[in-house]
């Protein structure tokens, strides 16, 4: 029996994907050669034999489960009732005799198929796995997936990092909060208006007229007490730290895994790599702001406060 080494001619990646209008049309072509090659790979004069499939089907999956069925991105796209839908995903399918190449974008479903997970399902496949013909398309969709793929560390960032970010987003809110609503002064700012008046004694200088008032705030410092009288000195609340850092959980808690520019999706891609320019200037802006331009902040906070 002859020896034969067969490689994997299946596919799964990881997004999150942002698929534009070129590469849906790249797409197209790729499986449009595939059909067209293999026709013309037949000899002169011999017909197809009985049963020969050469087709190609696209599944574009729409909301609330709906579905249309076209044969290319291309038609899709100049579908009228289509114009202000949202695309979901696809699956495309490709079939040459008995080669079959799909490539399938499934969204993201919380249910237990899919145990919860919030990565869309990417899928290329090629079969049966073996021969030169299945070999060579799946080559070149491999390639195609390879333009897609976005930098392992936005990855990690959008889909790995997402549910800690939104606890983060969480948290940050709460604190904001409570740092607005909290008017009354605290233990810290008492404690603060006594070590003023302990440094303008060390700074006059320590004599018989003022040891007892030394003495007095030492004591009060170190067992914590808080004399009658005293006035609280405002203490600069962190509220532009916790704005900046709400602003920042909240771009990438809700950072799109799934987006195909096809109709509407077109507008929507458009603003969010607009979006994601903008806060690649504007996170870094905000923190260096903060520590090179406090008093931008400081009005910020003094406006929050009152």
């Amino acid at each position: 029996m002859a020896q034969e080494l067969i490689y994997t001619t299946t596919l799964r990646l990881h997004g999150p994907w942002l698929l534009e209008t070129k590469q849906l049309l790249a797409l197209d072509e790729i499986l449009e050669q595939f059909l067209s090659r293999d026709i013309g790979a037949s000899e002169p004069g011999v017909g197809l034999p009985h049963g020969f499939k050469n087709e190609k089907s696209l599944t574009i999956l729409l909301p609330n489960g709906r579905e249309l069925k076209s044969s290319s991105f291309k038609e899709a796209m100049n579908h009228i009732a289509s114009q202000n839908e949202v695309a979901r995903g696809f699956e495309y399918t490709a079939t040459v005799g008995s080669t079959t190449a799909s490539v399938k974008l499934i969204p993201p479903r919380k249910d237990k198929k899919n145990d919860g997970q919030e990565e869309p399902f990417f899928e290329i496949k090629v079969s049966p796995p073996g021969s030169s013909a299945s070999y060579e398309i799946f080559g070149e969709l491999n390639n195609w997936a390879d333009s897609l793929e976005v930098p392992l560390w936005r990855r990690w960032l959008v889909l790995e990092l997402r549910p800690w970010f939104r606890i983060g987003l969480g948290c940050s809110i709460v604190f904001l909060l409570l740092t607005l609503l909290n008017t009354s002064p605290g233990p810290t700012e008492y404690k603060e208006s006594l070590k003023q008046q302990a440094r303008a004694l060390l700074h006059d200088g320590i004599n018989e007229q003022n040891k007892t008032k030394a003495l007095e705030l030492v004591l009060a410092l170190e067992s914590d007490y808080i004399p009658a009288g005293t006035q609280p000195k405002k203490a600069r609340k962190p509220i532009a730290w916790y704005l900046i850092i709400v602003y920042i959980f909240g771009f990438l808690s809700f950072t799109p895994t799934l987006c195909i520019a096809i109709w509407a999706g077109k507008g929507r891609l458009r603003w969010w790599n607009w979006w994601l320019k903008i806060n690649m200037v504007t996170i870094p802006g905000l923190l260096f702001g903060k520590y090179f331009l406090p008093q931008l902040f400081s009005t910020l906070e003094a406006a929050l406060r009152h």
